[in-house]
């Protein structure tokens, strides 16, 4: 082989193996504007019912329509603000029966507001003395999946006092 295929080799060699990159692909990051998409809420509780002296227990079951919510986080400080609304329509049953319905407006700045923090896959909302956890499910560059068990003791619709709730909210960039 003659010196100048050598150093073609060579050099064919030394750029092959320099364009590597070792670097792990970047993270997507939580930080910017996300327009809600979908949200679902599951949970159980009870109703008082006027003629019995026991509450009785009940499944609720929420499908969310009329998005208009969007949540922007900033990254320093880590603080989160939140506009507009969506409903969630309510339904309540007892053994499988329907007992009724309710539409809940769902205003944004009640729910996500205050600072954020992520710890590993937990998403930390703090506003004030009130700390909501969720679930980060899935966060990609264009879409986020929150889920969680949110603190619902204290609310109470339709006679039905909320005593276990599960959400799940979908938002898009």
């Amino acid at each position: 082989m003659n010196k100048f295929s050598i150093l073609i080799l060579a050099l064919g060699v030394v750029t092959a193996f320099s364009c590597t990159n070792d670097e792990p692909p970047e993270e997507p990051q939580i930080e910017g504007e996300w327009k809600l998409q979908d949200a679902q809420f599951e949970g159980s509780g009870t109703v008082t019912v006027p003629a019995s002296p026991i509450p009785i227990p009940v499944g609720i079951e929420g499908e969310g329509e009329e998005y208009d919510l969007t949540l922007i986080f900033n990254e320093n400080p880590e603080t989160v603000s939140a506009t507009g609304s969506f409903l969630f329509n309510v339904v309540f049953n007892a053994a499988g029966v329907p007992l009724g319905e309710d539409e809940l407006p769902i205003q944004a700045d009640d729910i996500f507001s205050g600072t954020w923090a992520q710890v590993d896959d937990q998403l930390i909302f703090t506003d004030g003395d009130n700390t909501f956890e969720l679930e980060i499910d899935e966060l990609t560059e264009n879409s986020l999946r929150l889920s969680g068990s949110p603190n619902f003791n204290d609310i109470e619709v339709e006679n039905v006092t909320v005593t276990e709730a599960f959400v799940e909210f979908y938002f898009v960039r």
